[in-house]
């Protein structure tokens, strides 16, 4: 006790100015001399000498609760424990390559009567540094009050909950179908989960598509997992980071390649749709960018209000309101608009509202471009495959000269701009509307190879393919594997050419996966991904991609003490995270996608029975190659940082609407 007496600092006391909370600071410290248990635990929560620093153990948060728990009433005056984190900036460049700077939080209990200016003027003047206290990050107990925009995001969700009640209601007690009107069934969770939860096959040469979607959907959870647990409080942060660089963890940063599988999955889908149905649909464009935003929009929206509005309601901690307010409250309320109108990734794209909703704006963007081909292909095919191929090279020059400008740099976090424009995203796209017109093309020349008329590829054919295939998956991980390592310094010129090569060369490797089991050379490759488990899982695709960072963030940024990054924990929070997300995109999708794609078909003239709404499997990729089916359920298809949603829309369309066949919205006939 006499060292913590002989430690009070007088200067740093005059410093303060606000005299009741340097009477009630005064007298906390005379209680802790004195041993009262209030005090103690005052002092007990607060960070000690700091450990661990050097192993990147940034954040010392102290003890929250108990911090939070103090309550103190003397004759003398009255305050409640106030938990705060101070910080300083310091030069870290010699830790981590792309870090130039850290910021060390450690966490203080003070009296409530004192302000986070109190705090920085006192620590400023004790430890002769810059400290800095966030208001944000000082909190004492009580609830949090609700505003008006947290009671408009209830109202509106409590709104879609009732209409979600009630049709279902009515879907269950009317049993009659020449009573049923199916207007009032587009908000039944009853009819709309016996779609989404359907296996039935339907015969689609597309059905790969549904592993290729949930796998994929897999490995962008486990890249974000790992990216903000890695930047969470850790006590051995350094040690991990640096341990995501080795050849153990090569599939980490290989995770980025996973959003290129979804554009590639896009493209495919919107050409072989749209050459499908173009015969029996007169185009209409307005129709078709209205399908399309109404289908990847209403959901987004509603995250982007839950972000703005309740997600302060939604957990507590030492983090929590600066985290919440700096990456997401105060950015979604002055850019809302810019993530509504699909246009973040150029406006202000370092202030996203959603950052992973930047792939939604990239989809959005490169549909709306791929009407002008899409039309030469159907009415002139020559000069529209000149034009696809001019097009393809096109955005690989650009997306060269994009990285050779901005000279940047390849890391575990791809956090630059480029990372999210849609003209360097925009070859795997249109690679994967190549392989849609080969594909629709090839119709019949399958039938008769697997009719027995005509020979199809030899086995010495196809296993060339499948090495090339695997050589094409490979090479961009490995090779980014060198890229990342902190002794490797790339040329400006390495790093554009692989940053344009890798994801060309990615989406020729999936290109062959997907051919190969569309045309009978899949094996058992097509019977894993084709598997019927898959079915379910890949429709909730575009839910899981938007939801998975809203409950990894929840979990991280809620934690009140560093955690122990490793393998295990890791892997732990991935399975963890999907459980929830999935039991998140479950109600999210029966409330707001399926009634949406019934409710645009509704709009679009058509009327459909119950037994017309017989279940499609796959609702943007698989549906039946031969046959005409009207089912109406819908999948998504969409990369961690971005997702491809796929809807089931029906062979024959009314002749002024045009199917949106996105790889986010897409109907595979």
């Amino acid at each position: 006790m006499d060292f913590l007496k002989q430690s009070v600092n007088l200067p740093a006391f005059k410093a303060v100015k606000n005299e009741i909370c340097k009477n009630h600071t005064l007298m906390t410290i005379e209680h802790i001399f004195q041993g009262s248990p209030w005090a103690l635990n005052m002092f007990d929560s607060s960070t000690k000498i700091p450990e661990g620093v050097l192993m990147g153990t940034i954040a010392h948060l102290g003890n929250f609760d108990e911090c939070l728990g103090v309550n103190v009433n003397e004759d003398w005056g009255s305050f409640k424990g106030q938990h705060c984190m101070a910080s300083v900036t310091r030069n870290m460049s010699g830790f981590v390559r792309e870090v130039k700077s850290w910021t060390f939080r450690w966490a203080v209990c003070i009296p409530s009567s004192c302000s986070a200016a109190d705090l920085k003027d006192f620590l400023t003047t004790a430890y002769h540094f810059n400290i800095n206290v966030n208001p944000l990050e000082c909190h004492t107990q009580g609830s949090r009050s609700f505003l008006p925009l947290d009671w408009l995001a209830i109202a509106i969700l409590g709104f879609f909950g009732l209409l979600c009640i009630l049709s279902t209601g009515y879907d269950i007690a009317v049993t009659d179908l020449r009573n049923r009107r199916e207007g009032l069934l587009i908000f039944s969770w009853y009819m709309n989960g016996k779609r989404l939860m359907s296996t039935k096959s339907s015969g689609s040469i597309l059905e790969c598509l549904h592993g290729i979607r949930f796998l994929s959907i897999i490995w962008i959870v486990f890249g974000h997992v790992i990216c903000i647990a890695v930047t969470s409080p850790q006590v051995n942060m350094l040690n991990y980071e640096r341990k995501m660089r080795d050849w153990g963890h090569v599939a980490v940063p290989g995770a980025l390649f996973a959003v290129d599988s979804f554009l590639l999955v896009s493209g495919t889908l919107l050409c072989y749709t749209f050459m499908k149905t173009s015969k029996d649909v007169n185009f209409n464009l307005p129709l078709y960018i209205l399908y399309r935003y109404m289908r990847t929009t209403p959901l987004m929206a509603v995250l982007i209000l839950v972000y703005t509005s309740l997600i302060l309601h939604l957990g507590s901690g030492p983090m929590w309101d600066s985290y919440f307010h700096s990456t997401h409250v105060d950015i979604c309320k002055r850019n809302w608009w810019t993530a509504i109108f699909h246009i973040q990734n150029y406006v202000h794209p370092t202030e996203m509202c959603i950052v992973e909703t930047w792939y939604l704006s990239v989809d959005m963007q490169l549909y709306l471009c791929s009407f002008l081909l899409l039309l030469p292909l159907c009415k002139k095919p020559k000069t529209g495959l000149i034009l696809l191929e001019v097009v393809t090279a096109g955005s690989l020059i650009s997306c060269f000269l994009e990285l050779c400008l901005n000279n940047e740099v390849i890391s575990l976090f791809n956090d630059v701009p480029s990372y999210s424009y849609a003209h360097t995203r925009a070859a795997p796209w249109f690679i994967g509307m190549n392989l849609g017109y080969y594909l629709f093309h090839t119709i019949q020349l399958r039938k008769d190879i697997a009719a027995g008329r005509r020979s199809g590829l030899s086995k010495k054919v196809v296993g060339v393919g499948w090495l090339l295939a695997f050589v094409c998956l490979a090479a961009p991980i490995f090779i980014q594997h060198q890229f990342v390592q902190e002794d490797f310094i790339p040329s400006r010129l390495e790093t554009a050419f692989f940053k344009t090569l890798s994801k060309p060369i990615w989406s020729l490797g999936i290109s062959w996966i997907i051919f190969a089991c569309v045309s009978g050379y899949g094996g058992p490759v097509n019977a894993f991904l084709s598997w019927k488990f898959f079915h379910p899982l890949s429709r909730l695709t575009y839910s899981i991609y938007l939801l998975h960072l809203f409950i990894i963030r929840i979990h991280l940024i809620s934690t009140k003490t560093p955690s122990h990054a490793d393998d295990l924990s890791e892997v732990s929070i991935l399975f963890s995270t999907m459980v929830f997300t999935i039991l998140l995109a479950i109600p999210a999708s029966l409330t707001f996608e399926f009634p949406l794609s019934a409710l645009l078909r509704l709009l679009s003239g058509y009327w459909i029975t119950q037994k017309k709404w017989a279940q499609h499997e796959v609702s943007s990729a698989s549906q039946q190659d031969d046959k005409t089916d009207n089912g109406a359920p819908h999948c998504v298809v969409i990369p961690g940082s971005s997702i491809s949603h796929d809807m089931n829309t029906p062979m024959k369309h009314p002749s002024n609407l045009i199917l949106d066949g996105n790889s986010i919205h897409n109907g595979m006939q």
